[in-house]
């Protein structure tokens, strides 16, 4: 089972709404892993892989989720920042990747300002 969300064109409403409805999933499923495969965008920021997983991170211990069930990995680049939810009924049952753009088409901007303490979760 796999989902995609494209980062770029939601806001942290629709983002929260799809780990919530993964969450629900991976609980329905308990023998299941959950890989989370992050997509670079074509142009986006320096540190905008880091900085967006490390939210994604914050928000499992928010949910208090089992951490150990959660495999992220970067699945490369396409045109847009995308993240792809799957659910693997076998460890190790790596999902496959599928970039579409060569990292050395991949231009970096600037870079995403850090959370502040008190901002949102997501």
């Amino acid at each position: 089972m796999t989902h995609q969300f494209k980062a770029d064109e939601s806001n942290h409403e629709m983002e929260i709404a799809y780990l919530d409805s993964y969450f629900d999933q991976l609980n329905i499923n308990p023998q299941a892993t959950g890989y989370i495969v992050v997509y670079g965008g074509r142009i986006n920021k320096s540190n905008e892989n880091e900085m967006r997983v490390g939210r994604i991170k914050r928000y499992i211990k928010y949910k208090n989720q089992d951490e150990s069930r959660f495999k992220i990995v970067h699945g490369g680049f396409r045109e847009k920042f995308e993240f792809e939810f799957w659910l693997s009924p076998i460890k190790n049952a790596f999902p496959p990747l599928s970039p579409t753009v060569a990292p050395e088409k991949v231009k970096f901007k600037g870079k995403m300002k850090p959370p502040a303490p008190g901002d949102s979760i997501l």
